[in-house]
């Protein structure tokens, strides 16, 4: 195949899957979660902070990266049911793209291709993926994690592979508090021997981050609402 025509197919798949990201994204909320994570969204809009707000009052069960995205699709899009599942159709769509590249670099084309279909067409992906939850956003930054792990493992020493692992993490608790965290550094305790060595080394790093990021905004939030 050349070229050109494999670039081609590589394309239509893209849209392919786009389109299949972003169908029925406008349909009505469904309870209890959708409607209550779309309207804590809806409120960072209108007073932008570090606490998330529900009904004018301090949101604290979650930090406030992902309620920080809903509010900027509503700034881009206007305030709609779409705009508030636009954020996890995006993040499912971009860890479907980091999984193509992560399995192109690790075996094969045909690989990469084949985990996007699988990942792409199973049920709870495409169930999460296109409600207002916060968990695909978590999923793209493990994905994120997980990958720069296993270039650090495979030998990679530059400097992108160690921001993808650190940037995952921190991200992930910024979206979903300590489980950004805990599911990492399990997953590097738990992976054999070479994995754990990895863990090992990088955990006070780790624990470093954790304290200053999702620590300071855990104190800021309590700080702010007084």
């Amino acid at each position: 195949m050349t070229a050109s025509r494999q670039s081609l197919r590589l394309t239509l798949c893209w849209v392919l899957l786009a389109c299949l990201m972003f169908l029925g994204l406008g349909r009505g909320l469904w309870t209890p979660d959708e409607p209550r994570e779309a309207e804590i969204g809806r409120e960072m809009l209108g007073h932008p902070g570090f606490v998330p707000h529900l009904n004018g009052k301090p949101f604290f069960e979650k930090p406030p990266l992902y309620y920080w995205a809903v509010a900027g699709s509503y700034a881009v899009a206007g305030v709609s049911n779409a705009s508030a599942r636009a954020v996890s159709a995006l993040a499912g769509l971009a860890t479907l793209f980091l999984l193509f590249l992560w399995a192109r670099r690790a075996a094969s084309d045909r690989a990469a291709f084949l985990a996007v279909f699988m990942l792409a067409t199973s049920l709870q992906f495409f169930q999460s993926t296109h409600w207002v939850l916060l968990d695909p956003l978590l999923m793209f930054f493990m994905t994120l994690t997980f990958w720069g792990a296993w270039e650090r493992l495979t030998g990679d020493t530059g400097w992108w592979s160690l921001a993808a692992l650190y940037g995952g993490i921190c991200l992930g608790v910024w979206t979903k508090g300590l489980i950004g965290l805990a599911l990492p550094v399990a997953g590097l305790l738990t992976g054999g021997r070479e994995w754990f060595e990895v863990g090992r080394f990088l955990g006070p790093n780790i624990s470093g981050h954790y304290r200053r990021y999702p620590v300071s905004w855990t104190v800021e939030a309590w700080r702010r609402a007084g």
